[in-house]
């Protein structure tokens, strides 16, 4: 499986000129004002992407790049696009559509909700259940988001994840995923988990940190071979 999925990457980077690999973070609107929003803690991406090409032999832009749902072009750009919050995201008709079109085309959305629990905000996993009720009453209708099986590729595309998608903080939730209209590969993906939380622990020897960063390299490679 995993000299596959390098095999892939290798021809994806061949057929893409060699491009290096562009992360992306969404911009977007949430239900109720809140510390923790889209913005929160972009240096924490730079030393996502930093990791990733020090860990694989992926070409990674050492940038965020950040997009918004109501520019489809600019969308199409990128493979796969983060988004993370801790309240309800609200989006327009015209972002609703070019959501439903970015993901039809191939592109993978990655929603990590920012928990915020007793102590914080109380959201809990608030921007999890508002993403998951997007997607399968507005973006896609009538489509119903599932629980990954323990065997999915994603866990296993590069590092072997075998207690599944780590747990940060909060209230453990399963990763969910919502596949396209063949049901061939997931488009969308929502965790309550802050995986970003891992991101952003500075120890190198942090077993949570480098659960986090392998979780984020499968995602990455995943969304350059579907």
């Amino acid at each position: 499986m995993r000299i596959l999925t390098l095999l892939l990457v290798l021809i994806f980077s061949v057929t893409c000129n060699a491009e290096e690999f562009r992360w992306a973070r969404g911009k977007f609107k949430v239900l109720m004002p809140a510390q923790e929003e889209w913005d929160e803690d972009l240096k924490d991406d730079i030393r996502l992407v930093e990791q990733v090409e020090k860990l694989t032999s992926i070409k990674v832009e050492k940038k965020v790049n950040v997009v918004t749902f109501d520019n489809l072009e600019e969308l199409v750009k990128y493979p796969l696009i983060y988004m993370t919050a801790s309240r309800t995201p609200v989006f327009s008709d015209l972002e609703i559509a070019n959501l439903r079109e970015y993901m039809s085309r191939g592109g993978i959305i990655f929603a990590d909700d920012h928990h915020e629990g007793p102590g914080g905000l109380g959201t809990d996993d608030e921007f999890y259940r508002g993403m998951k009720k997007i997607l399968e009453e507005k973006i896609f209708p009538g489509k119903k988001m599932e629980v990954l099986p323990d065997g999915h590729e994603l866990f296993h595309c590069h590092y072997d994840l075998e207690f599944g998608f780590p747990h940060m903080v909060g209230t453990p939730r399963p990763l969910l995923g919502l596949k396209d209209a063949k049901d061939s590969y997931f488009m969308a993906f929502v965790v309550a988990n802050s995986i970003k939380g891992g991101w952003s622990q500075s120890e190198h020897g942090s077993y949570k940190r480098n659960l986090a960063l392998k979780a984020a390299i499968n995602l990455i490679v995943y969304s350059m071979t579907h």
